[in-house]
């Protein structure tokens, strides 16, 4: 949050103030080059988003941090690049990317709604085959209570209530494949008789 902060500090400054080349006022002088100390701080933006993403899957608001920072990278190289040739920045090129991001954001199966549902429909599915659940016949058939880890069954749970609470039972359904009524329980770990082994 703090990277994207302080690109988006930068920008609106940037356009409130539109520095221009030769400008003598050391307030402007400095915005001309902030965009140019923005650019070291995106690795670290980076690297924050990366390790929750690796560790939890995409959400919607993980996807929309990334293409937040994706595009103030865009626009800290832009201003960069006419920092260097001593080129009034081009602010009309701010809206058109922001509208151009939005757009790609918010249509589409590669809206970030889309692809935070496939992304953890897929970390359910991943999670249900390590529990060795078996998705090809209905739990009715088999009562047998099935310990887990701790951080399995959480997980399990977590992202079940995720995806309902987002996408609703549909969004289940496509994981679990009727297997199980998932309306007669609390959780989807539940359905699926999952239990936390002992000592865990």
């Amino acid at each position: 949050p703090m990277v994207l902060a302080a690109g988006l500090l930068t920008a609106l400054a940037i356009i409130l103030f539109d520095p221009l080349p030769g400008d003598a006022r050391a307030g402007h002088r400095a915005l001309r080059i902030a965009p140019a100390f923005f650019l070291p701080l995106v690795p670290l933006g980076i690297w924050a988003l990366a390790a929750r993403i690796n560790e939890y899957g995409w959400t919607e608001f993980r996807l929309l941090r990334v293409i937040l920072l994706a595009l103030l990278l865009l626009l800290a190289l832009f201003a960069t690049s006419q920092l260097i040739r001593h080129r009034p920045f081009s602010l009309r090129v701010i809206p058109a990317l922001l509208g151009a991001a939005v757009l790609l954001a918010a249509i589409g199966p590669w809206s970030v709604l889309a692809a935070s549902r496939r992304s953890q429909q897929h970390r359910l599915a991943e999670a249900l085959r390590a529990a060795r659940v078996d998705l090809t016949r209905p739990v009715s058939s088999d009562t047998t209570r099935r310990p887990v880890s701790r951080e399995l069954y959480d997980r399990i749970t977590n992202i079940g209530f995720y995806l309902q609470n987002n996408f609703g039972d549909s969004a289940l359904a496509e994981v679990t494949r009727g297997a199980v009524p998932l309306v007669q329980w609390r959780s989807i770990a539940e359905a699926f008789r999952l239990v936390v082994a002992y000592g865990d």
